[in-house]
């Protein structure tokens, strides 16, 4: 059978063996031929890092146990230095590669884009709040610059915090497939809530994604970690955009077009989708989420970000009535080996 992108999208974890079926050596052979066939250097098709990445995470979702710690790794500085790192994960990203420590997370950028560094670096040095309780509001939900470091190859490490009980969403995602219901509702809270900050910045991030969120389960905190050299002012036209926000938006690859609000509001959608593991939704409403969630997550967002968290608290309402914690009992040791 020839997949096509909206069938690959559509498939959960649940579906994995549609795809790779058994004995495992026979869902190797397969995952090899897809991924050599959609693999976005080699294929046109404007969605083809998003199937990439989602048969990745279909294949990875069968594997029993923690995310296998990657192979170590060493950068080389522009000072003749060798740094070691032992990270817990790595993925590649439309900047470079991401390593998640046990208490960082290390951005490589390469030296095609360099700029993009400089711009995050800027960035996140310069967020801007009305006053200290906005900031004391808003602080724990964005990154915190470590260190930057000048590499060999004319690339550069961005080295961010990252707190003991936090998980990468994209490693969550790809070793426990779909979230709980009760549990996608806080991290769609809290990238809402970071929207809404976005909103009164009049910034358009346009890289939320599950490779740029950290979660913890422990405290329903989610984190904007990465992606903040694509961001633009309301109105401007981005320098960069990443192929996952292309893909979601083409329109935007077409000169004069500007970012909007409405941009960061869809890829939280689409963000949330992937934490219920249905990035287009058709599951979602034949039942893979509570009908008003499934309804939310395919419509159109609000014009504000303050709207549309607005009906977002009237739709968790519906479904759960009042707001209360509850808890996960999931520890980052559990994702990470």
């Amino acid at each position: 059978m020839s997949w096509t992108a909206d069938q690959i999208l559509a498939l959960t974890p649940a579906d994995r063996g549609r795809l790779f079926p058994k004995p495992a050596e026979a869902a190797k052979r397969a995952f090899r031929r897809l991924a050599a066939a959609w693999h976005p250097d080699v294929c046109a098709d404007p969605r083809a890092a998003d199937v990439f990445t989602h048969l990745v995470r279909l294949r990875d979702a069968g594997a029993p146990g923690a995310v296998r710690s990657a192979p170590s790794r060493t950068l080389r500085t522009r000072d003749g230095r060798a740094l070691g790192l032992s990270p817990l994960s790595a993925l590649p990203v439309d900047t470079g590669e991401l390593l998640v420590g046990r208490h960082s997370l290390t951005w490589v950028f390469g030296a095609d884009t360099a700029d993009l560094a400089e711009a995050e670096a800027d960035m996140i040095s310069g967020f801007r709040f009305a006053d200290e309780r906005m900031r004391g509001q808003m602080a724990p939900f964005l990154p915190t610059l470590d260190r930057r470091i000048p590499l060999e190859d004319g690339g550069e490490a961005l080295v961010m915090k990252r707190h003991p009980d936090e998980v990468l969403l994209s490693d969550l995602i790809r070793m426990r497939g779909a979230v709980p219901a009760e549990h996608a509702a806080w991290i769609g809270s809290g990238l809402l809530n970071i929207a809404c900050w976005l909103g009164w910045a009049e910034l358009v991030h346009g890289a939320i994604a599950p490779e740029t969120v950290l979660v913890s389960p422990e405290t329903h905190t989610v984190r904007l970690m990465g992606g903040w050299g694509f961001a633009t002012r309301f109105g401007s036209r981005p320098t960069a955009l990443p192929s996952r926000t292309l893909s979601l938006s083409p329109r935007l690859s077409v000169k004069g077009e500007v970012a909007e609000p409405s941009l960061d509001l869809e890829l939280i959608r689409r963000t949330i989708r992937e934490v219920f593991a249905d990035p287009t939704g058709a599951a979602l409403l034949r039942g893979g989420a509570p009908e008003p969630i499934a309804r939310w997550l395919v419509m159109p967002p609000a014009r504000t970000a303050r709207e549309d968290y607005a009906d977002w608290l009237v739709v968790l309402g519906k479904v759960w009535g009042r707001r209360r914690f509850i808890k996960w009992d999931l520890r980052p040791n559990a994702i990470y080996a």
